[in-house]
C-alpha cells in the first residue's frame, strides 16, 4: 500500500533536457561527464570480487599464494588487479579473522611492492600485537662450556631466518623505500618477532633503522644539510658545519684516532651499521614528503621499544649456543652504534648501559660478514669491544648539559605552541642522568679497576647535579678500595665524613659534602680494614655504638641501639681481621639483641607469618667469627698460651688460649647448625656452604691433627668425638666429606685434603677481566688530565658546599 500511495503521489518525472537546460542555466555548467568504461569496469570487478570471497574454503587461507592461486581459477587476473581490488582482498582477510595475522601481512607486502598504499589506520590494525601469536622458540640445549671457549665463527654465524619474521621485515624494508608512514604497531611487532625467533641482532637493527630515519627527518626538518650525515644519519666524516645546533648535534663525536687504536670511530659505525645503503638513497623521497619536527614518516624510539631488546639477551655464554649468544653481543654491538654517534633519543638508558657493562670480553663475536678471524687486532672488531668503547666514550665526553637544556627547552615551548601532547621531539642523546653516571663510576672502578677515568665524569656531575648523593661516592669508596687506589678512597672518605666526629681529619667548614648513609659507614669500614687504621676503626665503632662505652652501673638509662643488620657483619669481620676480638665479640653480642628485637616486631607486626631471612644475621658474621678465634687458635702455640682480653663461659676460664679458641669455634659452629635446622624448608634460609665449613676446619686444625707435624699422632677421645659430630653436620648438608677428615678419623692419618675446594668466590661472581688493548687505549686518552690531576683537586670536585641543615643532622 505504501509503494502504490507513493506512485499515485509522486510527481511526474522531469524530461532530462529540461534537467540539463535548468543546470545549465542556473549554475552555468553543463551535465557531468559519463564515467570511463575502465572505472565502471573496475567497480564491477570489486563487486564480483566481495561475492566470490565469502564464498572460498577455510583452506585457501593458509597462505597467500593459496588464496591468489584460488581467485584467479574463478576468473580473476592477479597481475591484472585494481588498487580497490587489492585492498577489497586485504580488508576481508582483516574481517574475516577478526585481526590481521600473518596473512594479512603477506598481503600488505605484496601489494605494497607495487603503487598502492595502504591506510595508516588499517596498517595499525594489521601490526596490532594483539593480533599475531608471537611463541618463543625453544632454547636449544647446550652442554656447558668455559666462558674463555672461543666457538668456531661457522657455529656463531646466524640460519636463514624465519619465515615469519622474513615476512614483517618484507613489509617494513618496502615501506621504508617507498618512504611510507611506519606505525609503531609495525615496529613492535618487528622486535616481538625477532626476539621470540631468538634474534636480537634483527631486533637491533630495527630499532636503530627506526632511530636514523627519526634523526635524519627531525634534523633537516630543522634546518640541516643532508650532506651533513654520511650513511644513515652517522656523523660526518668532514668538519660540521660551525652552527650552534650542528655542534650540539655532533658533540661528543670523536673523529680521530687514539695511540694504540686499530680502528677510528668511522670505521667502528660502518663496521656495526645495519644498512649500508647510500644516504641519497634514503633521501629519495625528500623534500616529498615535507620532512617535519616531530618526524611524520616513523614514531618515536621509545624505551619500550629498547626494553623488549635488552630483556631477551643472553650474557651469559655458558649456558646459551653459541649463535644465541652472539646474536646478543650483536645486538649490543649495533645498538652501541646509537651511543657512539650521540643519536639515541630516549632518557632512560641506564638499562642499556648497564648492559654494556655486564658483556663479556671473551668468547669474541665477529659480525656476520666475517668468515675468517683477522690477522691482527682481532679484538677491535669484535662486537665485546664496540659495546665496551661505548661507556669509555661517555667517559672521556659526556654529554654537555646546558647546551642539552636549551636545545629541549627550545623545542619545548615549540610544542607547546603546536599543541604536541607527545611532548618535545629530540634528535641526539640527552644529558647523563644520575644513574647513567653511577653505572659509569661502577664500571670504571670495579671492572676497569681504573677510578681516574671517571674523572670527568665527576667534574659533570658536580656541575650538574649540585648537591650529592652519597650513593656516588659510596660506589666510588668501595671501588677505590678493591683496586687498591686508596689515594681516591682517602678523597672519598674526607667527602663523606669530613667534619663529622668519626672523619679523618678535623672538623671544618668546608669539609661537609654529603649525608653519609648506611652504605657509606660500611664503605669506610671496609676502608679502614683494607688500610688497617685500626684506631680509626676503633674510634668509628664506639662513635657506632656508644653502648659499648658504657660502664654497668652506670648509665643506667643507655640501651643498645637497633642498626642494620649489614653493619654489625661488617664491623665483626674488620675487627677480627685487626685483632681486636674482646671488640668484635661485644659487637656480636649487639648484633644478636639487634636480631632478636627485629624477629620480635616482625612477629608482632605480621603475626602468624613466618620471619623472612633479612631479619636473620647471615652466615659472613659467624664465617668471620669462626675465622677470628682461628686466628687466636694459632696465636695461642708456644709462650703465648695464656688467654688476652677476650671472653670465654665460666666453664672455659682455665682452657689455654688455643683450646678456649677451639671452643668458642664449636660453640658458634652449634648455633649456625641449630639456625640451619630450624629454618629447614624456608626459602633463603642460612645454608653453612664450603668456605663456612673450611673456617672451622682450619680453626681445629690443632685439636684435629691436621698440621703437618702433628699428622701421625692419634686423636684424643673428645677430639675425635668432635670430628665425628662435624662429619655429620657435613653429611647433613648433602655435602661430600674432605677424604682427609675421614681418613684421619678412621685411621688417624690423612689421605687426600682436608679442606673443600671452592670454585666461586665469597658473594656475587666477579665480572670477567676486560681486554688489556681496550684499558690502554682508555688510558692513553686520559694520561694528561690523570698525570696533571692531583689529589686537592679531585677533592675539590667531589666537595659540595654545606647546608646548615645537613651540618645540623651530622653534628647531632
Amino acid at each position: 500500500m505504501l509503494a502504490r500511495s507513493w506512485r499515485i503521489t509522486a510527481p511526474a518525472p522531469t524530461h532530462a533536457s529540461v534537467l540539463y537546460r535548468r543546470v545549465h542555466d542556473d549554475n552555468g555548467a553543463g551535465p557531468s561527464r559519463p564515467r570511463p568504461a575502465s572505472k565502471r569496469r573496475a567497480r564491477d570487478s570489486s563487486r564480483e570480487l566481495r561475492r566470490l570471497l565469502p564464498t572460498l574454503h577455510d583452506g585457501v587461507y593458509g597462505s597467500y599464494g593459496g588464496l591468489m592461486r584460488e581467485i584467479e581459477k574463478n576468473g580473476f587476473d592477479e597481475d591484472r588487479l585494481s588498487s580497490l581490488d587489492r585492498h577489497v582482498i586485504l580488508h576481508h582477510i582483516i574481517r574475516r579473522s577478526k585481526r590481521g595475522g600473518p596473512l594479512a601481512i603477506q598481503a600488505a607486502a605484496e601489494f605494497m611492492k607495487g603503487d598502492a598504499t595502504i591506510r595508516d589506520r588499517t596498517m595499525s590494525v594489521i601490526c596490532y600485537k594483539k593480533n599475531h601469536t608471537v611463541r618463543k622458540v625453544k632454547k636449544v640445549p647446550i652442554q656447558a662450556i668455559s666462558s674463555t671457549q672461543q666457538p668456531s665463527i661457522e657455529d656463531q654465524q646466524p640460519l636463514q631466518i624465519p619465515p615469519r619474521l622474513a615476512e614483517v621485515l618484507v613489509l617494513l624494508e618496502t615501506m621504508q623505500r617507498r618512504h611510507l608512514t611506519r606505525p609503531k604497531t609495525l615496529y613492535d611487532l618487528v622486535i616481538r618477532q625477532a626476539v621470540a625467533e631468538d634474534r636480537p641482532d634483527i631486533a637491533a637493527k630495527a630499532f636503530v633503522g627506526l632511530v636514523e630515519d627519526w634523526i635524519i627527518e627531525g634534523r633537516i626538518a630543522e634546518g640541516a644539510d643532508p650532506e651533513d650525515f654520511y650513511r644513515g644519519g652517522g656523523p660526518p666524516r668532514h668538519k660540521p658545519k660551525s652552527t650552534p645546533l650542528h655542534q650540539l648535534w655532533f658533540s661528543g663525536v670523536r673523529t680521530w684516532r687514539w695511540p694504540g687504536e686499530a680502528l677510528s670511530p668511522h670505521d667502528r659505525l660502518d663496521l656495526w651499521h645495519p644498512q649500508h645503503h647510500a644516504l641519497d638513497e634514503r633521501l629519495r623521497g625528500f623534500p616529498m614528503p615535507v620532512p617535519t619536527s616531530p618526524p611524520s614518516l616513523v614514531p618515536h624510539p621509545t624505551s619500550d621499544l629498547l626494553e623488549l631488546i635488552l630483556e631477551s639477551l643472553d650474557m651469559d655464554p655458558t649456558t646459551v649456543h653459541p649463535r644465541q649468544y652472539a646474536a646478543t653481543m650483536r645486538a649490543l654491538a649495533i645498538l652501541a652504534n646509537t651511543i657512539l654517534s650521540r643519536t639515541l633519543p630516549i632518557n632512560n638508558i641506564p638499562p642499556l648501559l648497564a648492559m654494556f657493562s655486564k658483556a663479556n670480553m671473551y668468547p669474541l663475536v665477529y659480525p656476520e660478514s666475517f668468515t675468517e678471524e683477522p690477522r691482527s687486532n682481532a679484538w677491535a672488531y669484535t662486537a665485546n669491544t664496540q659495546a665496551h668503547v661505548a661507556l669509555v666514550s661517555l667517559m672521556l665526553s659526556p654529554p654537555n648539559y646546558s647546551q642539552a637544556a636549551e636545545m629541549t627547552e627550545k623545542l619545548s615551548r615549540r610544542a607547546q605552541e603546536k599543541k604536541k601532547e607527545e611532548g618535545p621531539a629530540q634528535y641526539m642523546l640527552g644529558p647523563l642522568s644520575w644513574r647513567s653516571c653511577l653505572v659509569l663510576i661502577k664500571y670504571a672502578a670495579a671492572q676497569l679497576k681504573q677510578p681516574s677515568m671517571v674523572t670527568r665524569v665527576v667534574a659533570y656531575m658536580r656541575s650538574t647535579f649540585r648537591d650529592w648523593s652519597p650513593t656516588a661516592l659510596n660506589v666510588f669508596f668501595r671501588s677505590s678500595n678493591r683496586s687498591g687506589q686508596y689515594g681516591y678512597a682517602q678523597n672519598a672518605d674526607d667527602a663523606l665524613f669530613g667534619g663529622t666526629t668519626i672523619g679523618r681529619r678535623g672538623s671544618s667548614k668546608d669539609d661537609l659534602a654529603a649525608m653519609p648513609n648506611m652504605d657509606s659507614v660500611i664503605a669506610l669500614i671496609k676502608h679502614l680494614q683494607s688500610t688497617e687504621q685500626i684506631d680509626r676503626l676503633v674510634k668509628l665503632t664506639y662513635a657506632l655504638h656508644p653502648f659499648l662505652q658504657s660502664v654497668r652501673g652506670e648509665n643506667g638509662d643507655l640501651r643498645p641501639e637497633v642498626h642494620p643488620l649489614p653493619e654489625y657483619v661488617a664491623l665483626v669481620e674488620a675487627l677480627g681481621s685487626v685483632g681486636k676480638v674482646n671488640l668484635a665479640q661485644r659487637v656480636f653480642g649487639l648484633a644478636l639483641h639487634a636480631e632478636s628485637s627485629l624477629v620480635g616486631q616482625f612477629r608482632r607486626e605480621n603475626p602468624g607469618t613466618r620471619e623472612p631471612q633479612e631479619v636473620y644475621l647471615p652466615l659472613p658474621i659467624f664465617t668471620a667469627m669462626i675465622r677470628m678465634f682461628g686466628a687466636e687458635a694459632g696465636r695461642g702455640r708456644g709462650e703465648n698460651k695464656q688467654r688476652r682480653g677476650w671472653f670465654v663461659p665460666a666453664e672455659d676460664v682455665h682452657l689455654s688460649r688455643t683450646a678456649a679458641a677451639e671452643s668458642m669455634i664449636l660453640r658458634i659452629h652449634k648455633r649456625v647448625m641449630t639456625r640451619y635446622r630450624a629454618g629447614a624448608g624456608q626459602e633463603g634460609r642460612i645454608v653453612p656452604d664450603e668456605r663456612y665449613l673450611n673456617a672451622v676446619i682450619r680453626g681445629m686444625r690443632f685439636r684435629w691433627h691436621l698440621e703437618a707435624e702433628d699428622a701421625a699422632r692419634p686423636l684424643p677421645a673428645q677430639a675425635k668425638a668432635d670430628l665425628e659430630k662435624f662429619l655429620g653436620n657435613v653429611a647433613e648438608l648433602g655435602l661430600t666429606t674432605p677424604p682427609g677428615l675421614v681418613s684421619k678419623f678412621k685411621t688417624g692419618t690423612i689421605e687426600g685434603p682436608t679442606v673443600f675446594e671452592t670454585t666461586a668466590p665469597f658473594g656475587p661472581a666477579a665480572p670477567l677481566p676486560t681486554s688489556p688493548e681496550l684499558v690502554k687505549m682508555a688510558l692513553a686518552a686520559v694520561e694528561e688530565e690523570r698525570q696533571a690531576m692531583l689529589e686537592d683537586e679531585f677533592e675539590e670536585l667531589v666537595t659540595v658546599p654545606d647546608t646548615s641543615e645537613r651540618r645540623r643532622a651530622l653534628q647531632h
